[in-house]
């Protein structure tokens, strides 16, 4: 709930950011996107403010299910809607596509009537959303965007480089990964990480690195299905907020290395950890109400 009410908070901030201006410009192809700001909130980088947004949305949602007052669940619904808009004004395409792909997973984890809802949204929002948005949306994907581009240059200089260096990786931290890859750079391209979760982790630690990450993220999905899979509420609900929140970062690390911020590394591993601790709980209970 502490995490909830925080982001709520943050969202409040980056509207207040949008409706008064106070917002840095810089963060898009001013060629390609005329009159777009995207918001950051408190976390100095859109991308950034967005992956934080992607384990917290799904929060509210689990909130609102599992409240039994009608106020409680109007709350978290305001809430929720908050985040949501939030989030779209970060103008994060990666983001977008990791924040659909969770609240689909959440839906059929927890409640499958509301895939339908969901659908229909999916098919209503192209004729509500401002042209901004719209526009942003439908860029994904095209190599005319600078940053599009910037990104294929980097993978295909990362691959390259993995080449040489997929057992052990350059070693941890920008310095590294920028002082090695300058050789295998294309077009020119320098970069402080390759833009790429699972690029910039075999880039770091090598293979072992990331086959430990990959066991890791997937025992903690495990857990968070198996809590979703629970005949209680709150741990089918808990349960697919959880796997919501790691599908969403997943999804959105094929198109940025979301570990390059500390604070998006605190919250994974705090994610993780409840992810662990609830699967624990249930169980205890569990065979607690059956001895």
């Amino acid at each position: 709930m502490l995490f909830a009410f925080s982001a709520l908070l943050t969202a409040f901030y980056g509207l207040y950011q949008y409706l008064t201006g106070n917002i840095e410009a810089g963060w898009v192809d001013s060629e390609m996107f005329t009159g777009i700001v995207r918001i950051y909130s408190t976390f100095e980088n859109p991308n950034v403010y967005g992956e934080y947004l992607l384990f917290m949305i799904p929060l509210t949602l689990m909130f609102f299910f599992t409240s039994r007052r009608f106020l409680y669940r109007l709350f978290w619904l305001g809430a929720g809607l908050a985040m949501v808009v939030a989030m779209l004004l970060t103008m994060s395409r990666g983001c977008w596509i990791g924040l659909a792909a969770g609240v689909f997973i959440y839906f059929l984890i927890a409640d499958r009537r509301f895939l339908w809802l969901f659908l229909g949204a999916v098919v209503i929002l192209p004729f509500v959303l401002p042209e901004s948005i719209m526009f942003r949306l439908l860029s994904i994907g095209n190599l005319e965007d600078s940053s599009s581009l910037y990104r294929l240059f980097i993978w295909l200089g990362t691959f390259r480089m993995l080449g040489d260096y997929w057992l052990t990786g350059v070693g941890l931290g920008t310095k590294a990964f920028s002082g090695i890859y300058s050789a295998y750079a294309y077009n020119g391209i320098i970069a402080p990480h390759p833009h790429n979760l699972y690029l910039n982790v075999l880039s770091e630690r090598g293979i072992t690195g990331f086959l430990c990450l990959g066991f890791i993220t997937m025992k903690s999905l495990k857990y968070s299905i198996s809590s979703a899979l629970s005949s209680r509420p709150e741990g089918k609900h808990m349960g697919a907020a959880l796997t919501a929140a790691f599908t969403g970062i997943l999804v959105q690390g094929m198109f940025d290395n979301v570990f390059y911020n500390y604070r998006i590394v605190l919250i994974f591993w705090l994610f993780t950890a409840m992810a662990f601790v609830f699967h624990n709980i249930l169980k205890k209970s569990t065979e607690a109400g059956n001895g």
